[in-house]
């Protein structure tokens, strides 16, 4: 939120004016999507799975632009995370955890649990 590329329309748009190179791909961050509402979040996905290059794995409340641990906001992960799948991603899931320096490594632990679990469901 707040920056140049900050939705899924507005990358497409780029990469159409650059005449959609191929050597430039995509940071999806899966909690901006749903801070910025952009839903179903699998079908934002399903739109650009493959120029995606990176992916950050945070969790959010819709319109609000906060990073919470994996499982404590809105993101339904499953679906996302088929459709990465689906499309043949298989680069990096760079898990983004909350402002909370004094708990990391509790919060890292429940949140690489979490993201274990919905892998499991693929």
């Amino acid at each position: 939120p707040g920056m140049f590329i900050d939705t899924v329309a507005r990358a497409e748009q780029l990469l159409q004016r650059l005449g959609s190179p191929p050597t430039l791909g995509l940071t999806l961050d899966i909690g901006h999507l749903e801070c910025l509402g952009e839903r179903p979040l699998e079908q934002t996905v399903r739109r650009v799975v493959d120029r995606i290059v990176n992916v950050h794995v945070d969790d959010m409340l819709c319109c609000r632009h906060e990073h919470l641990p994996l499982g404590s906001g809105e993101v339904a992960f499953g679906p996302v995370l088929y459709e990465l799948a689906r499309g043949g991603y298989a680069g990096g899931l760079h898990v983004e955890l909350p402002r909370q320096s004094h708990r990391w490594l509790v919060t890292a632990r429940q949140s690489l649990a979490f993201l274990h679990r919905e892998l499991e469901c693929l």
